[in-house]
């Protein structure tokens, strides 16, 4: 992958920025980039399942999402079920890893596999404790896709494996420098922090380590967003959709586009709700990025790579 004046502008602020300052940093890359990320992802899966999944198949993951949707929107309007929202959240991956068992290859079935017990587990033992954990788990390896999809889609060998690997690595610096910037308590913010920061701060985790992990976590997710939308879109330059030949991942391919304008006023007005009511916003985003996410599991579970991908 070929760097450019601007990622290494943006390596050498984010650094410093997540260490210094990680609440500031995290709210406003998660009103400015949450979205656009989002739908970029979208658009991804909604290329790379193409000629992979049938229209049966595509329905049942939407059956198993809209269990999530339910759930998600529950907590949003404050319905009777809110409650049950993390429970809905399971059944709706379990659901969605089960329906595509079948079709994932060999050699990624034990994760798959393993991940169904993880949940199934959670599911029979009714533990709400133990399900917080391994959704936040989840939601912590959910930034770390970016590697798995250059796994497996640019051969092995190639050198931006190296670079993006250990650019994931930076926040594990940050989490043993137990960050810089956080002097306080950070129970009075928890209405702002990272949901996993949260759930460490439940958890009994304090000083040093909680703010190196505060740190930690802002960096990766910052990572995860660069890789998405910059990093990734430069490096896949094409997926085989296994229908029509090569189709084009970059941004660049639908700007200009219809989706691009609703992408762009979508993301607008995201970025407006996120000033005008913080946690309002980020109940509203929830619902479109556990969509993407719990999505992802099951087609990067499932998807087959090609033979050789070309780097741009």
């Amino acid at each position: 992958m070929n760097w450019r004046p601007l990622d290494v502008l943006l390596l050498s602020l984010l650094f410093p920025a997540a260490a210094l300052m990680p609440l500031p940093l995290y709210l406003l890359a998660l009103a400015l980039f949450g979205l656009p990320h989002v739908l970029w992802e979208l658009r991804w899966l909604q290329l790379a399942g193409q000629g992979i999944f049938s229209t049966r198949l595509v329905l049942a993951l939407a059956g198993c999402l809209a269990v999530l949707v339910l759930g998600r929107t529950g907590v949003l309007l404050d319905l009777p079920w809110a409650d049950h929202a993390p429970w809905l959240d399971t059944v709706a991956l379990f659901l969605a890893v089960l329906v595509v068992l079948p079709r994932v290859p060999r050699q990624r079935r034990p994760l798959a596999l393993l991940l169904l017990a993880g949940l199934g587990v959670c599911l029979m033992l009714r533990s709400l404790e133990l399900l917080i954990a391994l959704l936040m788990l989840l939601s912590v390896a959910h930034n770390l896709t970016p590697l798995a999809l250059l796994r497996w889609r640019v051969p092995a060998g190639s050198p931006v494996h190296g670079q993006l690997q250990w650019l994931f690595c930076l926040p594990l610096l940050l989490l043993l420098m137990g960050g810089l910037g956080v002097s306080q308590s950070l129970l009075p913010l928890s209405g702002t922090l990272p949901g996993e920061a949260v759930w460490l701060i439940d958890q009994g985790v304090a000083g040093h380590w909680l703010h190196g992990a505060l740190s930690a976590l802002v960096m990766l997710q910052c990572l995860h967003y660069l890789a998405v939308l910059r990093w990734l879109p430069r490096t896949l330059s094409v997926i085989p959709d296994g229908l029509h030949g090569a189709v084009s991942t970059s941004p660049l391919a639908w700007s200009g586009t219809a989706l691009w304008r609703v992408a762009l006023i979508l993301s607008g007005m995201m970025t407006v709700c996120f000033a005008w009511d913080f946690q309002e916003g980020r109940m509203i985003y929830a619902v479109a990025a556990g969509v993407h996410a719990w999505l992802e599991w099951p087609l990067l579970l499932a998807y087959r790579e090609p033979v050789s991908v070309g780097e741009s």
